[in-house]
C-alpha cells in the first residue's frame, strides 16, 4: 500500500463526512501561487463525497506541476531567499 502525506487542506477533505462536504460546498479549483483560481476540471463545479478522490489527485498533480514547472533559477531563488529567512538574523 502506498502511503502519502497530504498537506492539512486537502487531508481535511479527505476526511471530511457526507454532511460535512455539502456544508462546506467548496468549488473544484485551487488557488496558484499567483493567487488566481484555477478550475481543475470542466466535468465539476463543486467537490462532492463522489469525485473527492479526483479533486485531491488534481490538486495534487497541479501543485506538482507548479512547482516543477516553475523555471530553475526560480527554484533556486526561492531555496536561497527561504534558507536566508531561517538562518539570517534581520535587524
Amino acid at each position: 500500500m502506498l502511503m502519502y502525506l497530504l498537506p492539512p487542506g486537502l487531508m481535511c477533505i479527505k476526511e471530511m463526512d457526507v454532511v460535512e462536504l455539502r456544508r462546506a460546498d467548496m468549488p473544484f479549483s485551487v488557488p496558484s501561487s499567483t493567487g488566481q483560481e484555477v478550475h481543475l476540471s470542466s466535468r465539476y463545479a463543486r467537490i462532492t463525497l463522489d469525485n473527492r478522490a479526483e479533486y485531491i489527485r488534481a490538486a495534487l498533480n497541479y501543485r506538482y506541476a507548479e512547482i516543477v514547472l516553475r523555471p530553475f533559477y526560480l527554484n533556486l531563488y526561492f531555496d536561497i531567499k527561504s534558507l536566508d529567512f531561517m538562518f539570517v538574523k534581520t535587524p
